[in-house]
């Protein structure tokens, strides 16, 4: 089998640098990536050929302008990988980073892009213009030069009520409750203007809340590191809600080898074939709150998304680890690792929540961030900077789930997951992060 050329777009906040450095062992044999045999095969080894990462921030050993952590950098100079900076969104600059490189043209296509990741405060016309438009940007031009495989992640953005049971890839959006704010209505939005170009072979990955070492996005990280804030604290941690809220989860190296056995499954089928065996039909809705002030003209067609009235169709696959984590498994890890007591607050502070819910997450903020930068002053060495935050959004805090049904990419692709959420992925992911200086070494 000739050696694949692989393209990523995106994604160095969040799911671009664990992809760069897993393809590398797989490229290597080096044994560091365990679960490349399961994901791609026999022969699994001799698969990749060079990798080109491009997103907008400067990358340099010397400094960066966005968090880049040690195994990454030392990836970043291996000679069959590339990084260009370049901003995705300018159509000609879109259209060089598809160009050759010296080993020909990229027939694996990741697509990370997308704002939002870190934070859901992110104005509609901003998401429309560098999620959804620049999702379908991307598309078209990866059919023009012909690529084999193109897979397009999206994170948990469109949580749901506790009610609505597991949600499978075949759920009708329209049986879904999609929250406020224009975040997951836009990455939904990306999903249909990548299936909309018809002559792609594409899939949709629907990823669980990640976690692993160096990952700081998301919602499970920042909830691992109470335990930190409230160890110092010397008090038990306490969240909203109950014990059976879900929070999905999967480990950073098992969304690395879905990734990677997804586009191994797409390049041996038709777009036709694969949608016979996975396809989903993605039908328009309508944004939660169109009449408050969303600030786009959503109800008409635009150019690079797909039309109003359309119906695309394409591969879909939740991605979890198969361990259904809720808010009491979260909470029993998080205590076990730290030696902290944990449990929830009380119905009466859950009701005024579900009220003032944004007053709550400002206290619950200010009190984290406080404690944070404590322990960073008395760090020894002291923490400078850390791209780790505590802050959650109240999208984050709000009483929905991140509930997914990954049986579907197991029984079609044949992906298994091979981590769980357990205190000792917790002690590697903090290492992870203190082995890069930003994270402190706390009795």
């Amino acid at each position: 089998m000739a050696p694949h050329n692989v393209l990523i777009l995106g994604g160095m906040q969040h799911l671009a640098r664990p992809l760069l450095v897993w393809l590398l062992a797989l490229l290597h044999g080096n044994g560091s990536a365990p679960e490349a045999s399961s994901a791609a095969g026999a022969g699994a080894q001799q698969a990749l050929g060079s990798v080109r990462l491009v997103d907008k921030f400067f990358v340099s050993s010397e400094g960066s302008s966005t968090f880049v952590d040690p195994p990454v950098l030392a990836a970043l100079k291996d000679p069959r990988v590339e990084y260009r900076q370049a901003n995705l969104t300018i159509p000609a600059t879109a259209a060089s980073v598809f160009e050759p490189g010296p080993n020909g043209p990229w027939d694996i296509v990741f697509d990370l892009t997308g704002e939002g990741v870190l934070s859901a405060d992110v104005p509609a016309q901003l998401l429309l213009e560098r999620t959804t438009k620049l999702a379908g940007m991307l598309a078209a031009e990866a059919a023009r030069r012909g690529v084999k495989a193109y897979v397009r992640d999206t994170p948990p953005f469109w949580k749901s009520k506790m009610d609505e049971g597991l949600i499978r890839e075949s759920t009708s959006p329209a049986q879904r409750s999609m929250q406020k704010g224009p975040r997951s209505y836009f990455w939904y939005e990306a999903e249909r203007a990548v299936a909309n170009v018809e002559d792609l072979p594409v899939a949709i990955l629907r990823s669980a809340g990640i976690w692993g070492p160096t990952q700081y996005h998301g919602e499970l990280p920042p909830r691992i590191a109470f335990g930190e804030i409230y160890r110092s604290l010397k008090e038990p941690v306490k969240i909203l809600w109950s014990a059976d809220l879900r929070l999905n989860s999967l480990h950073s190296t098992d969304w690395c080898s879905a990734a990677w056995a997804t586009a191994q499954w797409l390049v041996t089928r038709s777009r036709a074939e694969a949608n016979e065996l996975a396809g989903e039909l993605l039908p328009a809705v309508a944004p939660k709150d169109k009449g408050k002030g969303l600030g786009v003209d959503w109800n008409k067609d635009i150019e690079l998304c797909c039309p109003r009235a359309k119906t695309p169709k394409a591969p879909v696959f939740n991605v979890t680890d198969g361990r259904d984590t809720d808010q009491g498994k979260l909470l029993d890890v998080i205590g076990r690792h730290y030696n902290v007591e944990t449990g929830f607050v009380n119905a009466a502070i859950n009701a005024w929540a579900r009220l003032n819910l944004a007053s709550v997450v400002d206290e619950m903020n200010e009190k984290h961030m406080e404690e944070a930068t404590k322990l960073k002053a008395n760090a020894v060495p002291p923490i400078t900077y850390t791209p780790f935050t505590l802050f959650l959004d109240q999208e984050a805090v709000a009483q929905r789930c991140i509930a997914l049904d990954s049986s579907k990419i197991e029984r079609v692709i044949g992906w298994t997951p091979r981590r769980t959420f357990a205190p000792q992925g917790v002690q590697e992911m903090v290492e992870s992060f203190q082995k890069a200086g930003v994270w402190g070494h706390f009795d």
